[in-house]
């Protein structure tokens, strides 16, 4: 009930078959993505339903969500964090994912979807190819990605914002959760459009050339920080993937993330911490030419 066939759409080099709700929030975002393709690789079906089935083994268990094995198959129910009441289920496949969606008010049918669909792209993504996804807000300069990454409300949108505001040629991936693919022997970060309430992100990619965590600071100051410290930040801003399948990829890429340069960023909202960030790293490429 209530999907449509909407749009077929190429994001991180895969072809989606979207079948979203009719009030689908998605929609803005997935049309830069989308293609004129009639072929595709994977399919991401969203129902209205008017009950959620619940069978199979319970593997995991988190506030949000609980995960079950069924018939060789993950199941994900989605729950409410105050009653524990399932309001949805996601039933994995990599070839076509199955979202339901307990019928509800429009809009909360919508935010619903917009949520759970950001469960499953990541999940195919990481199945798919060496990947990990990354909070944070990621920008291209000179053909490369910087990725500001910290705890929510610390500023990473307001810092990049100050990037388009005064470097030329600067243009946004994205706004919140970051796709970054080892291939080519090197770290690629893709645009997508699960980017946050405020739906930044453009359909684009660019290797991976530093991360950068912020935190707010009276006076602007950068430095570079270790493997160790970069780390454990880290890991509180990555997708950990639910399946013992994917764990090992995933280590694999974390230790791939550490090769990249890090850095912390004191930082109040004026030009002087853009300028210091980009000087600090043009500094770094032209001694790393």
């Amino acid at each position: 009930k209530g999907a449509v066939s909407l749009m077929i759409c190429k994001i991180a080099n895969e072809l989606i078959n979207f079948k979203l709700l009719n009030h689908s929030i998605l929609l803005n975002s997935l049309k830069k993505y989308e293609v004129s393709n009639h072929e595709y690789n994977f399919s991401m079906i969203v129902n209205e339903v008017e009950n959620i089935d619940i069978y199979g083994q319970l593997t995991k268990r988190t506030k949000f969500y609980d995960i079950f094995s069924y018939n060789d198959k993950t199941i994900q129910y989605q729950k409410n964090d105050k009653t524990g009441v399932y309001y949805a289920s996601i039933i994995y496949d990599m070839k076509e994912t199955i979202i339901n969606i307990l019928k509800d008010d429009v809009n909360v049918m919508a935010n619903q979807e917009y949520l759970l669909t950001q469960y499953v792209f990541p999940w195919f993504i990481m199945k798919k190819h060496q990947a990990i996804w990354m909070h944070g807000s990621s920008i291209c300069y000179n053909n490369q990605a910087i990725l500001f990454s910290a705890a929510s409300g610390v500023g990473k949108s307001t810092h990049t914002r100050l990037w388009k505001q005064y470097v030329p040629g600067v243009e946004y991936i994205n706004d919140d959760k970051n796709i970054i693919i080892f291939e080519n022997n090197e770290m690629t970060l893709y645009g997508n459009p699960w980017s946050g309430k405020h739906q930044i992100d453009n359909n684009i990619k660019a290797p991976l050339a530093a991360i950068v965590f912020l935190h707010q600071s009276k006076d602007n100051e950068i430095s570079k920080i270790s493997k160790k410290e970069a780390f454990f930040k880290i890991l509180k801003q990555v997708i950990q993937p639910f399946d013992k399948e994917s764990s090992n990829e995933w280590n694999n890429m974390t230790d791939e993330l550490l090769k990249i340069p890090t850095y912390e960023l004191g930082c109040n909202i004026s030009s002087e911490a853009v300028m210091l960030v980009k000087n600090i790293l043009e500094d770094f490429n032209n001694e790393n030419k």
